[in-house]
């Protein structure tokens, strides 16, 4: 998220895609992750001096996966699990990217692999110049060691 920050364009919204029961889900995000003034998230807003209040990020911008009848996704376990999370992705970032005065930030790590190469390959489907792909690469020691 801070590569944004460098490039001068201001953050307006966050959102994020997840499986499992949307309460619990939004639960983990909003309350037990996001504890107002802890965390990560809040350190990053520390570090750049940014308002908490002019970045959308509610529960609203915490989207479970669900099928097309509302019922929602406890895993991806199957070709139909996985078609779903495909099209919810489509969808999403059909909509992320429609305004051309916005630009989408893709962060896709974390998850499920099918879920992290779902998002890209949205992203590559319906990605402009301005959109960026992000991934995570951990360099701890115990990750490099081999023995995982």
């Amino acid at each position: 998220m801070a590569l944004n920050i460098s490039s001068g364009t201001p953050i307006i919204a966050r959102n994020l895609l997840e499986q499992g029961r949307e309460e619990r889900a939004r639960d983990i995000y909003l309350h037990g992750r996001l504890k107002k003034g802890q965390g990560a998230y809040y350190r990053y807003l520390k570090d750049y001096d940014l308002d908490p209040l002019g970045i959308e990020f509610g529960p609203e911008n915490v989207h479970v996966l669900a099928d097309h009848h509302g019922i929602e996704i406890d895993d991806i376990i199957g070709t139909e699990e996985n078609e779903i999370l495909l099209q919810t992705c489509l969808d999403h970032t059909c909509r992320l990217t429609a305004s051309k005065d916005t630009a989408v930030y893709f962060l896709i790590a974390g998850g499920r692999k099918t879920m992290s190469a779902c998002l890209a390959v949205a992203a590559q489907f319906y990605g402009r110049p301005q959109d960026r792909v992000y991934h995570v690469l951990n360099f701890s020691p115990i990750h490099c060691s081999g023995n995982i």
